[in-house]
Parts: structure tokens; sequence; C-alpha cells
């Protein structure tokens, strides 16, 4: 037939027929998986008929029954071994193994039920405090907006001096006049878009309830921007960011209408007060989306348009000096936020040079700084806000000392694992003499550490979620992580745990398992074996191990008595405040269409009538509350002081009450405290402490001293750090 005839059965089988054929292989495979225990009873019967049929022809050919069957059996290649080689043609040899070495192990860690359950408390600790810190590290830093294409977000900043009123949403963080943001938008062309943003604090009102909320001011394309979609409803578009004033319509956030309207789609074009200004409500945002920002997360969005309306004695809208707005944009395709950042800055220095029309009586220096001002543009996929500055390096900190605390845990698995290795010496070496590789015995060694670790992990779930919860719970109000606790732990937060489990099983279970076996066969075997002392090398690892734990529980024991000392030395710091026996409360007669007159009537009620209560001292009031954070800055210029740039100096201020400083138990140094005389209407004087006096106007006298708004210095008070809302002093 010529050189070139094959059999035709060598023809190897290709294309569509090849694959047809693997997926049936595989499909048999799978049934073999799941259909393992039927298999094995007809294999083990059909395996006998055949052993019969051998044992029936040796025995008419003259064995005895005793030589035929173990003839039989040698030709058949022994009973097991066919077993063996038939289970992995069917199956899938990686998982039975798996399968047999998973059951040996549960079936020994339950035979030694007081070390399995010291074992799995143990790394439940560990991997449990572990879990717990990933779960607000990953929500507060690594977690990106749950938004369309997060990383083509930038935030848009811009640092350098200013005249005129200035806020930020965050400490250091720069902000821009709603005009300037409104010509960006026409100019820019690095960016698919510019949205701007900004929370304040409102009063939110439905049905004769009424509460405080966060209230979120946004342009008209900051849904699309993003790329947020409405549950129900319809998100704020251009056409309601177009004239002052002229829009009342309102976004509620998904979980504001989960908790306070338990997901009612009838609240649609229903009326929300917000500081009593009517809002129609248009739409939900979708589920899970807060914010471009990262913590306090706001109730209510509404257009940037409606800023003057909805806060009272605010006209900064159309004030270029006036800057508030954070901005940010999304990058056109294929656009670097290094190009970006070029070409945006072309129209924004034409901005600056109308800005510097506006500037009262610079300095030549002030002046050529205020030029040289530019926009610089930061990664947006993250959020923009405080708390991975707040809560970073805390978090980070956490997770090293719980990590140590693991360490621990593993050290004291491997000694275990060791120490159970030896007693287990006989049981090695009669594996190994039955045909068993090293290979296998570490991986049944390694599958019994594995199996414990995941129980452990298991367990230390719950663990995870009592110590999120009793860190979020133990923090003080207002901190702006506390809205993490809702997201509980998801299954980024599982996934961890379940790598942390196994990785914690390797690390502790790969090198005794080594040790365990490396068994010498003759000298286990011998009938000494069940006290066969451990080898030398088995005994430096051992005295390692207890060597790091007790260097890593040093460690940690060194830093539990700086953290305690710290927390003395901070217990020691003297506030500049008694805090002892005064209340405080807050309220927001503004956010509720309180005049400026009925405002004042308000507060003389509400001091006369708290200080008649019984136990009450004192009672006084702020605008800025104490030990919260919020402050309140301004420029103005001292008498008799130069600043050295020739610009104007800034410091933090705050409204107080009369008798604020008794009220607060802070002595005045010099001067006297306010009274109810200095009114409105009577000349205006100030309090400054004695900070200001070192800065502005250090080793003179500053009683009679003039600022230039006509603030008439009426005395120093001791270094006050903090402010304060209305407070009341009772007795001890």
């Amino acid at each position: 037939m010529g050189s070139n005839h094959r059999d035709p059965r060598a023809v190897p089988v290709t294309g569509g027929r090849a694959v047809v054929r693997r997926l049936r292989a595989a499909a048999r495979r799978l049934r073999g998986l799941l259909r393992r225990r039927s298999l094995d009873r007809e294999l083990a019967e059909e395996l006998e008929s055949h052993l019969q049929l051998h044992v029936d022809d040796n025995i008419r050919g003259g064995m005895t029954p005793e030589d035929a069957r173990r003839h039989a059996v040698l030709a058949l290649g022994g009973i097991e071994q066919t077993k063996e080689r038939y289970r992995d043609r069917r199956g899938f040899r990686l998982f039975d193994q798996l399968a047999q070495d998973l059951g040996y192990a549960g079936r020994l860690l339950r035979r030694n039920a007081g070390f399995t359950a010291i074992a799995i408390l143990t790394l439940a600790l560990g991997i449990g405090a572990n879990t717990a810190i990933f779960s607000l590290l990953d929500q507060v830093l690594l977690r990106t907006l749950p938004v369309e294409a997060p990383d083509q977000l930038v935030y848009l900043y811009s640092d350098g001096p200013w005249q005129g009123s200035t806020s930020s949403d965050e400490p250091g963080g720069s902000s821009f006049s709603y005009p300037l943001f409104r010509e960006l938008q026409k100019s820019q062309t690095p960016f698919v878009g510019l949205a701007g943003a900004r929370d304040r604090l409102a009063s939110l009102a439905f049905e004769n309830h009424a509460s405080h909320g966060r209230t979120r001011f946004v342009s008209g394309n900051y849904f699309d921007l993003l790329g947020v979609h409405p549950a129900i409803g319809r998100l704020l578009t251009e056409d309601d960011d177009r004239t002052p004033g002229a829009h009342s319509v309102a976004v509620l956030s998904y979980a504001y209408w989960s908790s306070r309207f338990a997901e009612d789609v009838s609240v649609l074009n229903q009326t929300i007060l917000v500081n009593n200004v009517p809002m129609a409500i248009v739409g939900v945002a979708q589920k899970g989306f807060k914010s471009e920002r990262v913590g306090d997360p706001p109730e209510v969005y509404v257009p940037i348009s409606m800023r003057e309306a909805l806060t009272p004695d605010w006209e900064g809208l159309a004030d270029r000096k006036h800057i508030w707005l954070t901005m940010f944009g999304r990058l056109k395709p294929g656009m670097t936020r290094e190009r970006a950042e070029r070409e945006i800055n072309v129209p924004y220095r034409m901005q600056v040079e109308q800005d510097i029309q506006l500037l009262d009586h610079p300095s030549d220096d002030f002046l050529e700084r205020f030029r040289a001002r530019r926009i610089t543009l930061e990664p947006g996929q993250y959020g923009r806000g405080t708390l991975d500055d707040q809560w970073g390096a805390p978090l980070f900190l956490l997770m090293g000392l719980t990590l140590l605390v693991l360490l621990i845990a593993c050290a004291n698995m491997a000694n275990l694992q060791l120490a159970r290795g030896t007693a287990r010496a006989r049981e090695v070496a009669v594996r190994t003499a039955m045909g068993a590789s090293r290979m296998q015995l570490v991986r049944q060694f390694l599958t019994e550490s594995c199996l414990l670790a995941v129980a452990g992990g298991a367990l230390g779930i719950i663990v995870a979620y009592w110590t999120q919860h009793a860190i979020l719970v133990s923090l003080p109000p207002g901190m702006g992580i506390q809205d993490l606790a809702s997201a509980g732990l998801d299954g980024r937060v599982l996934f961890f745990c379940l790598g942390l489990s196994l990785l914690t099983g390797i690390l502790f279970g790969l090198v005794p398992a080594l040790q365990a076996s490396n068994t010498d066969l003759t000298s286990s075997l011998k009938d000494q074996a069940g006290q066969v002392s451990s080898t030398g090398r088995a005994n430096s690892f051992r005295k390692t191990v207890v060597m790091a734990q007790v260097a890593v529980s040093l460690l940690l024991l060194i830093s539990a008595g700086l953290f305690v000392n710290t927390l003395v030395n901070v217990a020691r710091i003297d506030p500049g405040i008694r805090a002892d026996h005064l209340m405080t409360f807050s309220i927001g007669p503004k956010l509720n269409g309180y005049t400026d007159q009925r405002v004042a009537q308000l507060h003389e009620q509400l001091t006369d009538q708290l200080a008649q209560i019984p136990g009450v001292t004192l009672v006084s009031s702020a605008r800025t509350g104490t030990i919260s954070g919020n402050t309140t800055g301004t420029s103005f210029n001292v008498e008799g002081y130069t600043p050295p740039s020739g610009d104007t100096a800034d410091s933090l201020y705050n409204y107080v009450g009369a008798g604020y400083f008794r009220t607060m138990g802070t002595p005045l140094v010099a001067g006297r405290e306010f009274t109810r005389a200095d009114h409105a209407s009577a000349p205006p004087v100030a309090v400054v402490n004695e900070e200001f006096v070192r800065q502005f106007v250090p080793n003179q006298n500053p009683l009679g001293r003039h600022i230039e708004i006509d603030i008439e210095g009426a005395g120093a008070n001791d270094d006050c750090r903090h402010c304060d809302e209305c407070q009341v002093r009772a007795h001890a």
C-alpha cells in the first residue's frame, strides 16, 4: 500500500471531533465524581466476578483454593491497584486525593477534640481581628467609588494666597468660586465635563417630622458625569441648574429613602422642606451611591443654583471672592492627567487675571504669588475627603499589630504541630513502608493545617463582625467613619478571610509537615517508636519559634505600654475648658426660616428658661461646637501689626454669648467677660486668646487695640483650644 500507509486506528482525531471527545471525557469524569460510591460498588462487584472466574479456572487446573486465589489476584495486578487505576481514568485524580486527605484529616481532628478546639479558637482570634481591620481599611482606603469608570475622575486643586471668604470640605483642601466654576465649564477642553459640589447641614422636614441632615449642592451635570442612575424617578439635569433660585427640586439618597420613607415609590413629586423651603422630590439615586466624597454621606441632593435660597444670610453665589465650591472632572478618552493639567491652566490663568482686578491693595509679593496660582489635578477614583488622611495611619498601625498577633498564633500552632508530628512518627513510618511518598505525607499534614485554619477563619468571621462593630461603636459621633458599619462583611472581606486562613494554614503547617515527613524508617518501626525523640533540626526550629514568639510578644507589650502612656498624657492635657457637669446641644433656627430678630429672641428665651432649671448655674451659647472639628477663619488687619509679606493676617474666630468663658470654665488673663450689654447695637468688642497676642501684638497690651473691622479688643483669655455651641453648667 506504499510507504505512506498508516494504521487508520492511529489517525488522530482533530478539529471539532477532538473537542467533542474531550468534552465527553470531562463529562464522564464529572459523573464519576458525583456517583463515586455507586461506581465503587459496581467496580468491586465486577472485580470480584472476574476474580472468581480466575479462581475457578485455577482450581480446575489442580490448585488449592488458597493458591488459586493468590494466583488470580496476581494475574489481575492487585485488587486495590486495579481499583485505583480505574478511579484515575473515570474521575479527577487531584479531587479524589484531596477528598481522601480531607476525610482523613477530619477524622483525625475529631479524635483529638481538645487540640482541635484550642487550635480553632486561637486562629479565630488572630484571623478575625485581621479581617475586621481589613474590612475598615478596604472601605476607607482601597475601595473605588461606585460610579462609572472611576479611574477617569480627577479633582481640581489650586493653592495660593487669597483675599475674601474661603471654606473647604477638607482640611487644607482647595475650593473655587461659583463664577469661576461656570467659566471653566465653558472653556475646558481636556475633560468630558466639569462638575461642582458642596455639602451643608440642613433641616429636613416631611409630613410634620423634622430632622437634621446633610444636603449636597451639586451642579446639573453631577449625576450624568459620574454615570449614576436613578433608582426611581429621575436625577438632576442641566435644566435644573440654570437660573438661581428657580428650580426647587431635590433627589434623595437611596439610604435616606430606605430609612426615612421605607422605599415608598409614592414619595415622587411630593414636597420635602429643606431649610423650610419646599422642594419637589423628583427621584432617588441608585443604591450604593453616596457621593464623590468619602465620609458624611448626604441625605438630599439639590441644584447649586438653589444655594442662596436655602442658606439664610448667604450671598456668595455670584461673588468671585467667595470660594467654597469643590470641582472634579472626567478625563476624555486617551487624555493623560499631566496633559489635562497643562490644558486646563490656559483658561484658568485668564480667570486669575480677572480675579486680580478684585484684590484690595495687594502688596507686590502677594500679587506675584497670586498670579502664580495654578490648577493641579489629583486622582479621583477613591473619592475626595479626609478619611484617608484621618484614618489611614491608625488603620495601617492596627493592621500591623493584628498581624503580629496572628504571627504569635501561627508560632503557637507550629509548635503544637511539631509536637504532634513527633508523636505520629510511627504512623508516618508505617505509611512510608506501605509506599506513601514524602510529597503525599507533606500534602496530608498541610491538609490538616489548612482545615484547622479554615475552621478558625469561619469562626473568625463572627469575631471580625463583633470587633468591627465594637470599634465603630466606641468612636465618638461625627468621625465620618460610622456609616461604614452598615456595609458589614461583604464578598471582598470574606474572600480576604478565606485567603488569609489558607495562608495561615500553610505558614504554620509547612515546616512541621516537612519535619514530620522526614522520619527514619528503621528506628521508627522499632518497638520504641512511640518514644522517638525529636531530631536536632526539629529542636532547633522549635527554639527559633519560641524566641520569635517572645520577641513579638515583647514588641506588642512595649507598644501597648506606649499607647497607655500616650492616653495618660492626653488625659493630663488641659483643654482650656472644664468638661465636668457641662452639657451641650445644638439648634439651627435659621435653617427653619427664623429671621435675625427671631433668632435673638429665641436665644434670650432659651437662656432665661434654662437658667431657671434647678441645678443649672450658668448658661451660654456659641456658633461653633465644642471639640467638633469645625472652624471658621477670616483675614483681617490688626492695629499696630504688619505681616512680614505685607498681606492681611489670618485667624480663626467664633461668635459666643454672654458669660461664655465662665460657663466653659476658661479663666480670663486680662480684661472682662462678655455681658448682655454687648448686643448688636452696642460697640463691637472681641476677646482674643494668648496665641493671638503672641502672634500679632507680642510684648504689648492687647486691651483697647482695634481690628480692621472695628471689633474692639475687650480682653484676652487663656488658651481655649475648642469652641462650643449651646452649653449648660449644672451643680456638682
